[in-house]
């Protein structure tokens, strides 16, 4: 614990209440970051291709069953298509906030 650098830092909350947060001050390493970005870039592999693939098999499963071929095959497509791009826009809001957040700075 020697070397991990802590510094108090103040804010105001939005209740006009003084607090106090301890930060660590450690530089991450660049394997860390390099592993950080493997693990974003598998994370969206999972964001896009679950949906299609979840959506696909449950077509198939359901065709099956009902003994109607195309039917839920193409909807499940069409369903795990729109699940995906949601994913996409969702994740892609999400990381531009934590973009605009990190550029502000609290006192």
């Amino acid at each position: 614990m020697g070397s991990d650098k802590m510094k108090k830092f103040s804010y105001i909350d939005e209740q006009g209440n003084k607090r106090h947060v301890n930060k660590n001050l450690k530089k991450t390493s660049r394997e860390d970051l390099q592993w950080q970005e493997v693990g974003k870039y598998m994370n969206l592999g999972y964001y896009l291709i679950v949906p299609i693939l979840f959506s696909l098999v449950g077509g198939v499963f359901f065709d099956k069953i009902f003994q109607s071929r195309p039917i839920f095959t193409l909807s499940g497509i069409i369903i795990g298509t729109i699940l995906t791009f949601y994913n996409l826009f969702s994740l892609v809001k999400s990381e531009d906030a934590s973009h605009q957040h990190k550029g502000r700075t609290d006192i």
